[in-house]
């Protein structure tokens, strides 16, 4: 996907370009925009920029030293800093728009990973502009090209890792790749301005976890916890009792089973005492918590039970309250 800058302005608005004009009343065009796929790029990386309509354009570059820009539009880091690159309608230079752009000293390598980091354990660091970037995209809100810091850890068999980042001078992230930087997908996650977490369902081997910016440029000091969570198994939890025509409040907390789709979970045991239909829902109760309920089939398999409700037989089903995030909620379930 690509990201516009606007920056622009109406040239016939400001009668700086005549040639933009009809015959008669001035027609006013449209802002200029800068596409480009990132804001960031290591030293010695090339980005193409360009305008979103594809005209031609006059490229410059306001600190030619951090990066400069081709004729063509084709910027290269050369230090580490920001920069605005500018672009002026051939055509019409009056008609122009820009796009700062973060350069780091050079993309994250096997070398710039610290570790080891095992299960329990709480470390802090900092980034800065000097930190190393990374071009992938499945972290929790990790932008392509956003500044990490990594530490490496080992898993004996697959589990899930949970990683949680808070941070007063940047919108954290967090990611685990392997020792190749290829990503391992987050099952859920949660982000806001200064605290992130992910659950990871990682394999045997040598990974990375990483503490990220959300977006560049992302600097300041951050904490990076990393826990191993035990996955939600339903058949193997008494969990909590609840019946028709009941509304029953719970909590989903990072010390809960953990679902690799769903986040923190809580098992429930719905006793139907005659065959009926039922319907089944969740009600959010913390600001920081969205959530949802999941019916347990007897194949183990978790579904979303529809709007038009469940018809179950006599005896005891199971539900999987489930959510991104943490928080209070309240568990419905009427006739």
């Amino acid at each position: 996907m690509s990201a516009f800058v606007v920056l622009g302005i109406s040239a016939c608005e400001m009668n700086l370009a005549p040639d933009f004009c009809w015959a008669g009343p001035c027609t006013p065009q449209g802002p200029v925009f800068v596409a480009t796929d990132r804001t960031a790029l290591g030293v010695g990386e090339t980005l193409q920029l360009s305008l979103t309509d594809g005209g031609s354009a006059r490229w410059t570059s306001e600190a030619p030293s951090i990066a400069k820009v081709s004729s063509s539009g084709v910027a290269t880091g050369v230090s580490v800093g920001r920069v605005r690159i500018r672009a002026s309608r051939s055509s019409s230079p009056a008609v122009s728009a820009s796009v700062e752009l973060d350069v780091f000293p050079a993309l994250c390598t096997a070398d710039s990973v610290r570790g080891p980091i095992a299960s329990g354990e709480t470390v802090t660091g900092d980034l800065s502009l000097a930190t190393c970037g990374v071009l992938v995209h499945f972290g929790y809100g990790a932008a392509r090209g956003a500044r990490a810091s990594g530490w490496r850890f080992l898993m004996d068999s697959t589990r899930l890792l949970r990683l949680d980042i808070t941070s007063s001078g940047f919108r954290p992230s967090v990611l685990v790749t392997d020792a190749t930087f290829a990503a391992t997908p987050p099952g859920s996650g949660y982000f806001s301005t200064s605290t992130a977490y992910g659950v990871f369902a990682v394999p045997a081997g040598e990974h990375i976890a990483w503490a990220a910016s959300e977006s560049p440029p992302g600097v300041g000091s951050f904490i990076l916890e990393a826990t191993m969570v035990a996955e939600c198994n339903p058949a193997a939890v008494a969990g909590d009792t609840i019946r028709p025509g009941q509304s029953l409040p719970g909590t989903l907390s990072r010390n809960d089973c953990h679902t690799r789709h769903g986040g923190p979970g809580d098992v429930w045991r719905l006793v139907v005492e005659s065959r009926e239909r039922v319907f089944i829902g969740l009600f959010p109760l913390s600001s920081s918590l969205f959530g949802s309920v999941g019916y347990v089939g007897a194949d183990g398999r978790v579904s979303v039970p529809p709007p038009e409700g469940l018809l179950l037989d006599a005896g005891v089903h199971t539900l999987l309250a489930q959510g991104h995030g943490g928080g209070d909620y309240l568990l419905i379930v009427s006739r």
